[in-house]
């Protein structure tokens, strides 16, 4: 299929030799690995490169704002910022029909790993002036048991104690201030 939208658009290709079209195995093999939650455990408490990852930014949201995430995820990787949100970064390990204590586990240490937490703050978080999402609530909490910074973008009309919270790129920075006052920089 390749090969015929190359030569219609004019361009010079060739048919590698014996090759006659033949698809092998390992190109029409679809199977993903199954794993769970338990196993990255493993690997996070172990010697592995999971354990040595590191991030930038922990971006806790609600799967609901994944257009959202994505677009932010883009443009922190454009600043050269590394950042991890679980639906992504641990596909193959976190899925929801596997939740269990272990996925937990493994949010608390990719927040370990990571330098900030980042808040989405939306309507599918928040309701009457609080959290919903038991996981954000996990998350911030240990968040701040380990020290981590903590910083929240508010894209609700809703007054909220996470209000006012600004942001701008200054070269491979983050700068975040509320009310004037500066509260992190150079992630």
């Amino acid at each position: 299929m390749a090969f015929q939208h190359l030569q219609s658009l004019g361009k010079y290709v060739k048919l590698r030799k014996n090759f006659k079209g033949k698809k092998k195995t390992y190109h029409i093999d679809s199977t993903l690995p199954n794993y769970s939650p338990e196993e990255l455990v493993k690997f996070l408490n172990s010697n592995s490169i999971e354990s040595k990852k590191k991030y930038d930014i922990f971006i806790s949201h609600s799967y609901l704002d994944k257009d959202l995430v994505k677009n932010m995820k883009n443009t922190i990787n454009f600043l050269n910022l590394s950042c991890y949100y679980d639906w992504t970064s641990d596909q193959d390990f976190l899925k929801r029909n596997l939740i269990s204590d272990y996925t937990k586990e493994v949010l608390k240490k990719r927040i370990e790993q990571s330098k900030a937490l980042i808040l989405v703050l939306t309507h599918n978080v928040i309701a009457d002036g609080e959290i919903t999402s038991e996981w954000i609530k996990m998350e911030i909490e240990h968040a701040k048991s380990v020290g981590k910074k903590i910083c929240c973008l508010n894209f609700t009309d809703l007054g909220h104690q996470f209000i006012n919270i600004e942001f701008q790129y200054e070269g491979n920075s983050i700068s975040i201030s509320k009310n004037g006052v500066q509260l992190l920089t150079n992630l």
